[in-house]
C-alpha cells in the first residue's frame, strides 16, 4: 500500500534502525534498505497475499523460478533464524489457515 505523502514515508522509513526488504527488482523502497533479499516473482511460488481489504489470497505456482534466485521462503528462513525468531513456519497452507481462525 502507497503512503500518498511522499516525504512522510521516507521520514519514517529513515527513521528506522534498520530496513530489510524483500522484492523482484529494486524500488524507490530498497534503495533505501539496509539488506534487500532476493524474491520470486508472483507465478513462480506457491505462497499468500493479504490485500488492503484484509483477504488473504493463496496462489499456486504455475513457473519454474530462475536457478540464480534463493528461494524465497529460504531467504526469509535464514533471514528469521538469524533475527533470533522463534517461531514456526508450516507453508503457504498454514498461513491461510491461521487467517481463517
Amino acid at each position: 500500500m502507497s503512503d500518498p505523502d511522499l516525504d512522510h514515508a521516507r521520514e519514517a522509513l529513515a527513521a528506522l534502525d534498520w530496513l530489510v526488504v524483500q522484492d523482484i527488482f529494486l524500488t524507490e523502497t530498497a534503495y533505501l534498505a539496509d539488506v534487500v533479499l532476493p524474491a520470486s516473482a508472483w507465478p513462480e511460488k506457491t505462497g499468500t497475499v493479504t490485500n488492503t481489504d484484509r483477504m488473504v489470497q493463496l496462489g499456486r505456482r504455475a513457473l519454474d523460478m530462475p536457478a540464480t534466485p534463493a528461494r524465497t521462503c529460504g531467504s526469509s528462513r535464514k533471514w528469521r533464524r538469524g533475527s533470533g525468531w522463534t517461531g514456526t513456519y508450516q507453508g503457504p497452507e498454514s498461513g491461510v489457515a491461521e487467517s481463517v481462525r
